[in-house]
């Protein structure tokens, strides 16, 4: 490498910038999400005719991988995109980074196989936005099949309805959403401003929630409620707060800012860098060997 590009490189990340990741070979895969289970009275209402309620086999969904030179085998980290549906550029910059982080990349896309595109708001309840939890479960349990991932070692990344996914899979339950017997367990989450209204239990993974003080479609109040409610039960659960950063703060695209549903959508660099910088280091701590 040039002696002049090896500087700015290293001016770049000691300012706390990303460094440009490499471009990687991204192969299309295609999985089932976990299977859904009875609930409590779809099995009671089973047992009064004497039957045995059955789960529901799983959905296809597609995903994207990507891995780093070497036969591993690897920690692994599936990410999962927001409501407006995986883009080319979530695919492409979340496989680029997961990789250059040193492990195996699975970026999902939760409504490949349906014909309602994205989940925000309205069209929420036309998709398929309650089951994401269980791709989540059906991409770690096709991870561990593969011969150069440690299936003991795979992270989780979540941004707003993806955030909230994540968190949803791993929250502690009366009534479990995937089979304790046989299910595989996520090493670690990291849920970008998820929302957290209905999460007041404890987690069984590490968990670091990043999102921001301005946010006014997913609310750092709710997080934070949230987080003093379980406090010394199940796993850790860290929260980071921006103070002035708004949803989507880690994405240059959102600058200038821009409007979706009356909600703001705005890009804030030191937070973003902030925010890799505790992702990258959360997950070479609770992926490490």
């Amino acid at each position: 490498m040039h002696r002049s590009l090896r500087r700015a490189l290293a001016s770049l990340a000691l300012c706390g910038l990303s460094v440009p990741a490499a471009a990687v070979d991204l192969e299309k895969v295609t999985f089932a999400s976990a299977p859904i289970l009875p609930t409590q009275v779809e099995q009671q209402l089973a047992r009064e005719r004497g039957l045995t309620a059955a789960a529901q086999p799983g959905d296809p969904v597609d995903g994207f991988l990507a891995r780093p030179a070497g036969p591993g085998p690897f920690s692994a980290v599936v990410a999962l995109h927001g409501c407006n549906g995986l883009t080319e550029l979530y695919r492409k910059r979340w496989a680029e980074r997961i990789v250059g982080w040193g492990h195996v990349a699975l970026i999902v896309d939760s409504f490949a196989h349906h014909p309602v595109k994205q989940a925000c708001n309205a069209n929420r309840a036309a998709s398929r936005a309650a089951r994401r939890p269980l791709d989540a479960q059906g991409a770690l349990t096709f991870l561990a099949t593969q011969p150069f991932v440690d299936p003991r070692r795979v992270g989780l990344v979540g941004h707003s309805q993806g955030g909230w996914a994540a968190l949803d899979l791993v929250q502690t339950r009366a009534s479990p959403i995937v089979d304790p017997a046989t299910a595989h367990r996520y090493a670690a989450i990291v849920a970008w401003y998820p929302g957290c209204a209905s999460y007041f239990d404890a987690v069984n993974a590490p968990t670091l929630i990043l999102i921001g003080e301005a946010d006014d479609w997913t609310r750092a109040s709710l997080c934070r409620a949230m987080v003093e409610s379980r406090a010394g039960r199940g796993a850790a659960l860290d929260l980071v707060t921006y103070p002035d950063a708004h949803h989507g703060f880690d994405w240059p695209e959102l600058d200038p800012p821009r409007t979706l549903d009356g909600f703001t959508l705005k890009y804030d660099a030191a937070a973003a860098a902030d925010s890799m910088r505790r992702a990258e280091s959360f997950f070479a701590r609770h992926l490490a060997r």
